[in-house]
């Protein structure tokens, strides 16, 4: 289970959030142990829910097609990518084996276009393309300064709510009220994010949260960390330590549990 939430801001880049927490056992072993974002081209992050195994899969998969179809460096473009690859993801998840399709898979690509502009805007033209099994792959384009987001969290009312309201505009000019900071209006929702899991928590979904600021030739990840203060006492939100390859992830999973079946994220 997780909660991954992706938005597009009007000065050119793409926040994307990530939980950081795997269930297994049909939810009784629940740990904060894994990154869910990971760049798959110099202007581009995808990340998944659902089958951790088919997850690390399609990114590889996703991230070897872009380097097929470009030249050392070269900026992709995110809409083209989708069209071209979807009907390769889902080649590769009905080739799985069953116990793992019944986890599931859906998939975030975010990025920039290397060339375009929204209208007369100085910045370049952001996309968030979702996929998702149960769709066959088929990419959904997400409206521009539009939210969207996958996982179990993206069911949950507090977390639709929270998602609907930072689309409002007030909410949109505050968060870029941020901005005199690049990318400080992402880091904010990453903040506001965080509060509303501690606020409203659901099983399955981590607290922690995982940061991808994505722009034209760069990408930006971090945990959010910070203190807060309750009557006076300093409470330090650490990220732990988290895999982040699949490798690392198989030898965490082997070490915790050799019975109770696959990871979900």
């Amino acid at each position: 289970m997780t909660w991954i939430v992706a938005k597009s801001f009007m000065s050119g880049y793409v926040a994307v959030l990530s939980d950081v927490q795997v269930t297994w056992g049909n939810g009784k072993i629940r740990k904060d142990c894994l990154k869910k974002v990971y760049p798959v081209a110099p202007n581009m992050v995808a990340c998944f829910s659902g089958s951790v195994d088919i997850g690390f899969l399609l990114l590889s998969d996703l991230s070897n097609f872009i380097q097929s179809k470009t030249k050392p460096n070269e900026l992709a473009m995110p809409r083209h990518v989708a069209h071209e690859w979807y009907r390769r993801a889902n080649k590769i998840f009905a080739n799985q084996p069953k116990q793992q399709q019944k986890l599931g898979c859906s998939i975030i690509l975010a990025g920039t276009s290397p060339n375009e502009r929204l209208g007369d805007a100085p910045f370049e033209r952001t996309d968030i393309i979702v996929f998702r099994n149960k769709k066959q792959f088929l990419p959904v384009f997400v409206p521009q300064m539009k939210t969207a987001s996958i996982g179990s969290g993206s069911l949950f009312k507090a977390y639709i709510d929270f998602m609907n309201g930072v689309d409002e505009i007030k909410n949109m000019c505050s968060l870029m009220g941020a901005e005199n900071k690049p990318g400080g209006a992402g880091e904010q929702l990453a903040f506001l994010a965080s509060i509303i899991l501690q606020s409203n928590p659901k099983a399955g979904v981590s607290a922690n949260v995982h940061c991808a600021l994505v722009g034209t030739n760069y990408i930006e990840q971090f945990p959010l960390e910070f203190n807060s203060y309750v009557d006076d006492i300093k409470i330090e939100h650490k990220m732990p330590k988290v895999c982040e390859t699949y490798n690392e992830f198989k030898n965490f999973e082997n070490e915790l549990n050799k019975t109770i079946g696959a990871g979900v994220a």
